[in-house]
């Protein structure tokens, strides 16, 4: 089996800067099996995450040349480069395709949901109360590993900080309004959706 070339980093790659011009792309996200369905068609908690403070960096995929089924492929944590392959890319750099069968595998039993990029990048939080009346910013960021440059992260930021850098307890509140946000907004079929233009990332 070989590794889709396609989600591999190119050295003239750089990291794409998501807006308001990226409203029509759409983020897929993997969950470890496909049973993530309510008896009403909606999202299981345990599907968004087991717990709400994995949410505080949010990890998905922007579809276009990622495709709905590469959620599949998943590199193999006994790899011996299983460290390099899972780390952030760096721009310029080229990466080596992963090999079959000792650094990747192919999961066909796991599941996902789709959620749209104009539904989260810049998306203030009313739900969240503060006495200065500050809100709560998700932003969709761009964040390529050696594995895979379609990696984004969901983030969430208070007064232009972001609360990855806050302690557990502090940001348990805005990531439980952000679990019910995904809930929300997450799509069982495939929609159709627009690739990030390639002058965005060449």
């Amino acid at each position: 089996m070989d590794y889709p070339n396609r989600l591999l980093p190119v050295a003239t790659h750089h990291k794409i800067l998501f807006t308001s011009a990226h409203n029509g792309c759409w983020l897929v996200r993997h969950t470890s099996d496909d049973d993530i369905w309510d008896e009403f068609g909606g999202l299981k908690d345990e599907a968004v995450t087991i717990q709400t403070d994995h949410l505080r960096d949010y990890s998905t995929n922007v579809l276009g040349e990622y495709q709905p089924n590469d959620v599949y492929f998943h590199i193999l944590k006994v790899s011996p480069v299983h460290g390099v392959l899972m780390a952030e890319w760096n721009e310029g750099n080229a990466v080596d395709s992963p090999e079959w069968p000792q650094d990747f595998g192919y999961d066909d039993g796991r599941g996902y949901y789709f959620l749209n990029v104009g539904k989260f990048q810049g998306v203030e939080f009313v739900a969240y109360s503060d006495s200065t009346g500050v809100k709560p910013v998700c932003k969709v960021l761009h964040t390529p590993i050696n594995a895979n440059f379609w990696h984004c992260s969901l983030r969430w930021f208070y007064d232009g900080i972001d609360t990855i850098e806050w302690e557990k307890k502090r940001r348990r509140r805005i990531l439980e309004t952000a679990k019910s946000y995904i809930k929300e907004q997450a799509k069982r079929t495939e929609p159709i959706y627009e690739a990030v233009a390639s002058s965005d990332y060449q």
